[in-house]
């Protein structure tokens, strides 16, 4: 079944915090938690007969709508593969989006097109040119865009030429990228574990202060590490598809994630994110955290310092 978006419905349904479309009588939908200004998508989900169609990116456009009626900074990580020209001019015209953290690892498409499997490198150059475009046409600073690349032994060698590729696709001042590098070299990847050497390094903060371009270099998690008294990454916890709350993300590129599932703090499926959140696990963790003590959930964690990670 094909589906027209622009005569989808999304309606708002304030009573369960959820923003829900009916296609067939299948339900799909948006759930938040509302406090102030804080406003949080806790779930979005879709139909499996009606996925890869755009319903979710209506839903949460929706979502975001209502959230910037009520001045709710919002900041979002996307690869760009579905941002297409409407999408792009509804978020710059309506000012639907603050900041934009685009998830690119690559400057070739080869290299790109290696990584992440089935993605269209030059798509995704033409999205965030046209997102570019409408922020001129609209002579708007927001969404503020930043970019993301994670490091590894497929893709080191093009950290120079993506800053050149930034600088050409947006030609404005205040971008800035994130360069990260694996933090679990667990066994399916432990061959892409690379560590940026210093001259590439340099060429690219050399490229980058010509341009004008912020280079922001994350944490190396190899580094010597606090103790886990000082984390506060439990403050943004990270949520499943099959809606299981886990403390933050730091811990999925260990690729455990069945023992992730097992140790969940909840499920907002389940219950409500609220009753997650003040609830017996979720206090326990935070307070053998506090005691610097590590929870069993955080025991993958590459930041702080855990048994196995001294």
């Amino acid at each position: 079944m094909e589906i027209n978006l622009e005569k989808l419905e999304v309606i708002h349904n304030p009573t369960e915090n959820r923003f829900e479309t009916w296609i067939d009588g299948y339900l799909s939908k948006l759930d938040y938690i509302q406090d102030g200004k804080n406003f949080v998508i806790t779930h979005v989900g879709v139909h499996p007969e009606f996925r890869g169609q755009g319903v979710a990116g209506k839903i949460v456009q929706v979502g975001l709508e209502y959230a910037k009626e009520k001045g709710v900074y919002i900041e979002l990580f996307d690869p760009c593969h579905r941002l297409d020209r409407n999408i792009s001019e509804r978020l710059v015209r309506d000012r639907l989006l603050d900041k934009l953290f685009i998830s690119l690892d690559a400057a070739t498409k080869t290299t790109y097109e290696n990584i992440r499997v089935g993605a269209d490198f030059d798509m995704v150059l033409a999205n965030i040119k046209n997102l570019v475009e409408f922020k001129r046409k609209y002579k708007t600073s927001f969404p503020e865009i930043a970019f993301h690349y994670i490091i590894s032994k497929d893709n080191y060698t093009e950290v120079p030429k993506f800053v050149e590729l930034v600088y050409n696709l947006t030609r404005r001042e205040n971008i800035g990228i994130m360069f990260t590098h694996i933090l679990h070299p667990f066994e399916e990847i432990k061959d892409k574990v690379f560590i940026l050497p210093e001259d590439i390094k340099k060429e690219a903060v050399k490229i980058a202060k010509k341009s004008k371009i912020r280079l922001i270099w994350g944490k190396n998690a190899r580094d010597v590490k606090q103790n886990i008294e000082k984390c506060t990454e439990w403050t943004m916890p990270f949520i499943f598809s099959d809606g299981s709350v886990i403390p933050c993300c730091a811990g999925n590129e260990a690729n455990r994630r069945e023992f992730q599932v097992k140790y969940r703090l909840g499920n907002i499926l389940e219950e409500p994110f609220e009753k997650i959140w003040n609830g017996p696990k979720f206090k326990t963790l935070r307070d053998l955290v506090h005691e610097g003590k590590v929870p069993i959930q955080c025991r993958d964690c590459p930041g702080y310092e855990v048994p196995d990670n001294k």
